[in-house]
């Protein structure tokens, strides 16, 4: 597993965000693949947290979201989730509110990955 927080954007710390967009993208470096996962404010655009993996499972995902709720009070928030089922399926197993959400407030996750990617 490789750590990935603070090379291109620092997180923000102590947030109590009501929304919370949760994705994850493929990053090829060189011949290897690395899962990055982010979860944004949508409302701030401010990441919340991100981790780079190797691989990509819903027991990892139930690992972000562990040190995601250790970093910031999600008692509130509502995830925002596209169809990906190892994210659903890590929230509902992690007791978390969350909503398929295609367009809209999800995109904060996809402007992220987007600028990492240029």
């Amino acid at each position: 597993m490789i750590g990935f927080t603070s090379a291109i954007y620092q997180p923000a710390g102590d947030e109590n965000p009501n929304h919370i967009a949760l994705d994850e993208t493929v990053i090829q470096l060189d011949e290897h693949r690395y899962w990055l996962y982010t979860a944004v404010d949508p409302e701030t655009n401010k990441i919340l947290h991100t981790r780079l993996y190797s691989t990509t499972t819903t027991v990892l995902t139930e690992r972000f979201l562990q040190e995601l709720s250790e970093k910031h009070d999600l008692d509130d928030a509502v995830f925002l989730v596209d169809g990906a089922k190892h994210l659903q399926t890590a929230l509902r197993r992690s007791g978390l509110r969350f909503r398929y959400e295609k367009h809209g407030n999800r995109n904060a996750a996809e402007r992220v990955f987007r600028e990492i990617k240029r």
